[in-house]
């Protein structure tokens, strides 16, 4: 049985059955429920392997953009991606926007499963722009699924010199 009790200053009265209940300038009682909270594991499970992968554009643009295609993920893995970056080097007075996509395939073709935008940073050169990305991120990618970082960009000549993407995480049995 939890008890609020009044008293003239503010004061903690009680705790019973993980309620606290509390009384402040004889008049307002505070109550909140207390949960005890146990520690499962520290750190990525024990089964996490690092991972890390770099790739380069494996064609060449079109409709202005290009694709940096990763392998699937294993049988009985699931892939928990926690950082990309990459590196593109366009003709001068460009802009570019790019997004991380986790696919999938069926009977019907390739879909996206999840998709993230990245924040691409750019510094104007001489004769190229260059676009950067470094970012945090969380996305997971299930056994058979694959991982691809798309690019849309806009230049003079529609022709991109060169793109780069790296992604690190963990792999996971699943």
């Amino acid at each position: 049985m939890n008890t609020i009790r009044i008293f003239s200053g503010p004061r903690v009265a009680s705790k019973r059955g993980g309620l606290r209940t509390a009384v402040l300038g004889g008049i307002i009682a505070v109550a909140a429920l207390t949960v005890p909270a146990t520690l499962l594991a520290k750190g990525p499970p024990s089964s996490a392997e690092p991972f890390q992968v770099y790739g380069v554009a494996n064609s060449s643009p079109t409709f202005n953009g290009v694709k940096v295609i990763f392998d699937p993920v294993p049988e009985g893995k699931r892939l928990e991606l926690k950082y990309v970056s990459s590196f593109a080097l366009l003709k001068k007075d460009s802009w570019m926007y790019c997004t991380l996509q986790v696919m999938d395939s069926d009977d019907d073709g390739q879909f996206v499963v999840a998709e993230h935008r990245v924040i691409v940073t750019s510094q104007t050169g001489q004769f190229y722009d260059f676009f950067m990305v470094s970012n945090p991120i969380t996305l997971f990618a299930d056994a058979g699924q694959f991982v691809q970082f798309d690019c849309v960009f806009k230049d003079q000549d529609g022709e991109i010199v060169n793109l780069s993407a790296n992604l690190s995480g963990l792999l996971t049995d699943y």
